[in-house]
């Protein structure tokens, strides 16, 4: 299972420790689906970038994209974050993608979370997203090295954010 997230930072301090804490660990490439922190993620385990700015949650405002394999599915459009916000109390429409590092082809499944903004965001804290269908997860096939953007979009009306917080984070797991 990966998991990675979309939210501003909540402390610095925090990211400090966990570049420290990998610095001293093997290299390794990550061999199964893969969801980067980050847009300069590339893979290597222990990753020691942002965990908060996932270019593979794509959120496409109040629109649902004809082909978003063709729109976000292809090199070039990997090495590039979409960079929309999410609208507050309005129809959003989301999009997760995912790379299979991994030998052959395999199949995930990627669900889509929403949280405050959190020093810490436990679980108990995440409303789990749904498609427009109500699907509680998005199903993604591929070869090795393909990248895949999900058909179906997560729809959220996002509200505002609750009394203490000043947005809300995007938490993305794939389960293989």
């Amino acid at each position: 299972m990966a998991a990675a997230g979309t939210c501003a930072p909540a402390s610095p301090k925090g990211l400090t420790v966990l570049k420290s804490f990998s610095n001293g660990m093997a290299a390794s490439t990550w061999n199964d689906w893969y969801v980067r922190g980050s847009l300069g993620a590339t893979g290597t385990v222990p990753y020691s970038g942002s965990l908060y700015s996932s270019p593979d949650i794509i959120p496409n405002k109040g629109s649902v994209e004809a082909d978003p394999q063709s729109k976000w599915g292809s090199g070039d459009s990997y090495a590039q974050d979409a960079d929309q916000q999410v609208l507050n109390n309005a129809p959003n429409y989301i999009y997760v993608r995912a790379k299979n590092m991994g030998a052959g082809g395999k199949t995930a499944k990627i669900s889509l979370y929403a949280a405050p903004n959190n020093l810490i965001n436990w679980p108990n804290l995440w409303t789990e997203l749904k498609t427009s269908d109500g699907a509680i997860e998005v199903e993604v096939t591929g070869e090795h090295d393909a990248i895949v953007v999900a058909k179906d979009p997560f729809y959220w009306v996002a509200p505002s954010p609750p009394s203490g917080a000043s947005h809300f984070c995007l938490i993305m797991r794939v389960s293989t």
